[in-house]
């Protein structure tokens, strides 16, 4: 049984790590995709083959679906009763804002990797910055999701804190 502390505020919400279970699992999908993005990135002026845009495309689809990690799209239920933090909304507030360029990234690399061959399809550089544009965005906004917890001490139970430690420590490799 996890002991909660006995001074907590009566509102107060203690993370658990079962919490935490599709933050981290989305997490790690989504460092995969990072992954796969830069070792396209980096084989460029290769061409991305079709079987590969297809697989990339799909992945996107499923990581940016599961880049809001609660059904509300924020981490804000959280973290409740904590709003009169000010760094911690900043924080929250810049997660989002990640969460949107990203979006919007994913977007414009998911129609340029479906446009069909011709003058008007993007240029091999441009889809390499398109790509690191989306890799680097989503590597940010990971690290942030993962740091905003430390923002509360005492609200993580040492299980979840070490499954935060975990994952955060598995973003530090980077092919």
């Amino acid at each position: 049984m996890q002991r909660v502390p006995d001074d907590h505020p009566p509102s107060w919400r203690i993370i658990r790590e079962s919490d935490l279970t599709r933050l981290i699992v989305a997490h790690a999908a989504q460092r995969q995709l990072c992954a796969e993005l830069e070792r396209c990135a980096d084989a460029l002026p290769d061409p991305v083959g079709h079987e590969t845009a297809v697989l990339i495309c799909q992945e996107i689809v499923c990581a940016m679906q599961l880049s809001a990690p609660l059904p509300d799209g924020s981490l804000g239920p959280l973290f409740a009763c904590e709003h009169d933090a000010p760094i911690l909304a900043s924080v929250l507030a810049r997660i989002h804002d990640r969460h949107v360029a990203d979006i919007v990234h994913a977007g414009d690399l998911l129609a340029a990797l479906t446009a069909e061959p011709g003058p008007s399809a993007i240029g091999i550089d441009a889809l390499g910055y398109m790509m690191r544009c989306l890799f680097d965005g989503r590597r940010r906004a990971i690290d942030m999701e993962e740091l905003a917890f430390q923002l509360c001490p005492g609200r993580l139970t040492p299980e979840a804190h070490e499954a935060l430690c975990v994952s955060f420590d598995s973003g530090a490799t980077r092919s």
